[in-house]
């Protein structure tokens, strides 16, 4: 008798959905509480939803549609009746939720081909997930309590692998979400990649865009076309680059992109350069004198793009010594270079190596991967790589400063005077490292194998000249060995001079001034797209730029490479201190530098000192240190570790017969013939008088600008300065300086013994003299007895 009331609701926990696995459980939908005539229930949104594709067709249309069924057993709905006593009781169901359906096509191919992840339905204003509440009454229709914590407001449908929009068929999805009222809505689309593609839910009010507010425990239709967004394109900015007439590498588009994106996907658009120079306006290829490093398709990421200029042709008057050096009589093919003694002009002798080799004609050379002096007369001179005691007494090594073995590039010892067989197993290639005349040496490589593996070159007739070069032989990519090759035609017979030593007629190295002229080149430049943007332009890069290798004209006087003491390689005089193009001005004996591929040859000094093996693997790094702070000298040093480099069974003791001889060691810079001299060399050879030294055998040639031996005017010394230690020219065309093979023992190691000539009119500062090891002098070399 009397009313009845009846309650349900949906899912019940152990409800499993079709087509979704996970069973509901208590904690996620039950019947919380029945007071009276009433019941609470309880229930939760996720925030993460599956779908399942199935396909259907409409009974009655015969539309397909590709159907994504949502997780039922998120669909919460509850029934609540009021009834007298019936034999049965009809159940009203009622959601409890609000539902979102979306029916997408594609509206073009591009979508219709992209793989879509996921969708997500996101709120900035109204929550749609979380935990709720619902107390039902039979009288009146339910509402829906959130949850005061675990709220969210973005729900992400996670769609099956390989999943598309269709621009033939709609593709229908479903969200179940809080059954509270809910706007400010995005639907937002999340393609492979990454990508995304963000629809505002809007209508249209009063021509106005205007929010959907969709009500609670509602179902909202929408039914979209979903097109491809419009691209948006994005190019870099270009820089000015300038260098020398030696050339350089710059980058002329720092960070440079070229590239469109429409929030789904992004990818390189193609651009071209434009290029203007004065003789030929506007084109699409560079000029021919610099090289650029562009990959035109496009960049999505920012790539620095690089320009590298070639050094500039001198477009100066040839000159005798070319005529010279270029005649086919003096040209050489395959020519042994250890074959040629240069201190006696004769050719054809045993094989007889050094670290020095004169070339006197083009053609093409060969020199054998040997160890400075390590084969001498065809046979192995181990005394050049091991320091040996031979006798005793004051003028013989001691044995603090016995060496035994010299080092290779690696500080090993050195057991053999062939460098295929001391570095057997690594890989050995060749290199061009420096030269200081364009296209002097060409066509760097290796022949042979073992003790007959040889480096071979080549030197063009076009571009022969009076010149220096360094080859190396590099071993798994570190220099392994150094050859300095000198290009001349002047290197004649050795010159008689004082002190019972015959003399080489020029310093080592020394080549005759010159004429340089090197032309301007510029051109200016701007990047355009090659596809239009969505205004229908070419888009292009703002402004033009320009690429400039400006000019210079200048005469280059005589000059000679520097040695630092115990060094076996030349260093040029390129000095990182001079802007470029002021170099000539205050130094009239500059050369002009030229770096082999791969050789950054500007990075001439190092603030340390460095073991000779480190010294071998970078022979065009100027090294200098300062002494201890414990010291009273302003000087200093560029070696460790070593003393007798150039002399193997000399310590340092001052020589008190010319006749003792030095040694020659694998670490000489002279040529085959000749030897570096020792301290008494240059004794005796000047007098003191009222606080100057006065020489007494060498005369004055102010028109030359140096000194000569008054017994043989071809016994001739130049000024060319000296390299100082910090990296720069000093004092051309006003002193010349001289190392000897003998370090100062008595000093510290920093020292060695030199000669110095200061030319002041009639006066000369000192001949012997202790210079720092790390000063880039010249070398006079003797003839080797």
């Amino acid at each position: 008798e009397g009313d009845h009331y009846f309650y349900a609701l949906y899912p019940a926990a152990g409800t499993t959905s079709n087509y979704h696995t996970g069973t509901v459980s208590e904690s996620e939908s039950s019947i919380a509480a029945l007071t009276g005539n009433k019941a609470l229930i309880t229930g939760s949104i996720p925030s993460a939803q599956g779908s399942v594709k199935v396909v259907e067709v409409d009974s009655e249309t015969e539309e397909t549609f590709n159907v994504y069924k949502p997780n039922m057993n998120l669909a919460y709905m509850y029934a609540a009746e009021k009834t007298a006593p019936v034999a049965n009781v009809t159940l009203h169901f009622h959601p409890l939720v609000t539902a979102f359906e979306f029916s997408l096509k594609a509206l073009d191919d591009f979508m219709a081909s992209t793989n879509l992840v996921s969708l997500t339905l996101s709120s900035t204003s109204t929550d749609l997930t979380g935990g709720f509440t619902s107390a039902l009454d039979a009288t009146q229709a339910a509402t829906v309590d959130k949850a005061s914590s675990g709220l969210g407001r973005a729900i992400t449908l996670t769609l099956p692998t390989g999943s598309k929009l269709s621009k033939d068929v709609f593709s229908v999805f479903t969200f179940l979400a809080l059954g509270v009222d809910q706007t400010d809505l995005h639907l937002t689309l999340t393609f492979e990649g990454g990508g995304t593609r963000s629809l505002p839910l809007n209508k249209m009010v009063n021509d106005v865009s205007t929010p959907v507010t969709v009500a609670g425990c509602k179902k909202a239709y929408f039914k979209l076309d979903v097109g491809a967004p419009e691209w948006r394109y994005f190019i870099g900015s270009l820089q000015d680059v300038a260098v020398g007439p030696t050339g350089g590498t710059g980058v002329f588009g720092p960070d440079f992109v070229s590239y469109r994106t429409n929030g789904i996907v992004t990818e390189p658009v193609p651009f071209r350069i434009r290029y203007w120079t004065s003789s030929g306006g506007w084109k699409y290829t560079a000029p021919d004198w610099c090289n650029i490093d562009v990959n035109l398709t496009g960049y999505v990421d920012g790539t620095d793009l690089g320009v590298t200029f070639p050094p500039q042709v001198n477009s100066a008057p040839d000159t005798q010594h070319h005529s010279i050096l270029s005649d086919p009589s003096n040209a050489k093919t395959d020519f042994d270079l250890s074959t040629y003694n240069v201190a006696t002009l004769t050719e054809g002798i045993n094989k007889t190596t050094a670290n020095c080799y004169v070339v006197r004609g083009s053609g093409t050379y060969k020199l054998p991967l040997v160890y400075g002096n390590g084969i001498v007369n065809g046979a192995v001179n181990e005394s050049a790589y091991h320091a040996k005691k031979t006798a005793t007494g004051p003028y013989i090594s001691a044995e603090p400063h016995y060496l035994g073995y010299f080092k290779d590039h690696l500080d090993n010892d050195i057991t053999t005077p062939y460098i295929a067989q001391q570095l057997a197993g690594k890989t050995l290639t060749a290199a061009l490292v420096w030269s200081d005349v364009q296209g002097l040496i060409t066509d760097v490589a290796l022949t042979g194998s073992g003790q007959n593996a040889y480096l071979t070159f080549s030197v063009p007739a076009a571009t022969i000249e009076q010149g220096n070069a360094l080859v190396a032989v590099l071993a798994d990519g570190k220099i392994a060995w150094s050859w300095h090759i000198w290009v001349t035609d002047e290197m004649g017979a050795p010159i008689p001079g004082f002190n019972d030593y015959t003399f080489s007629p020029l310093n080592l190295g020394w080549v005759e001034g010159k004429d340089y002229n090197y032309d301007e080149r510029l051109c200016y430049d701007y990047a355009i797209q090659t596809v239009r943007n969505e205004n229908g332009e070419y888009l292009r890069t703002v402004g033009e730029k320009y690429l400039w290798q400006w000019g210079e004209e200048f005469h280059a006087g005589p000059t000679n490479p520097f040695y630092q003491w115990g060094r076996k390689d030349p260093l040029h005089q390129a000095d990182g201190n001079i802007p470029e193009g002021q170099q000539y001005a205050q130094f009239p004996g500059f050369k002009v530098y030229y770096p082999g591929p791969g050789f950054d040859v500007d990075r001439v000094k190092e603030d340390r000192a460095v073991s000779i093996g480190t010294a071998i693997q970078n022979p065009y790094t100027l090294y200098h240190q300062d002494p201890p702070a414990n010291t009273n000298y302003a000087a200093t040093w560029c070696l460790t570790g070593e003393w007798n480099n150039w002399n193997s069974v000399y310590a340092g003791q001052h020589y008190n017969n010319y006749h003792d001889r030095v040694t020659k060691t694998i670490y000489d810079p002279c040529p085959v013939g000749y030897v570096l001299p020792n301290q008494d060399i240059f004794d005796n050879v000047s007098t003191y008088s009222e606080n100057t030294y006065v020489s007494s055998i060498l005369i004055w040639d102010s028109t030359r600008r140096g000194r000569y031996y008054q017994s043989d005017p071809n016994l001739f010394f130049f000024a060319p300065g000296y390299l100082v230690d910090r990296g720069w020219i000093s004092e051309y065309a006003k002193t010349a300086n001289y190392w000897s093979a003998t370090p100062a023992t008595n000093w510290d190691d920093w020292v060695g013994w030199g000669m110095g000539i200061s030319f002041n009119d009639e006066t000369v500062s000192k001949w012997m003299q202790l210079h720092r090891r790390a000063t880039g002098l010249s070398v006079r070399p003797v003839v080797e007895y």
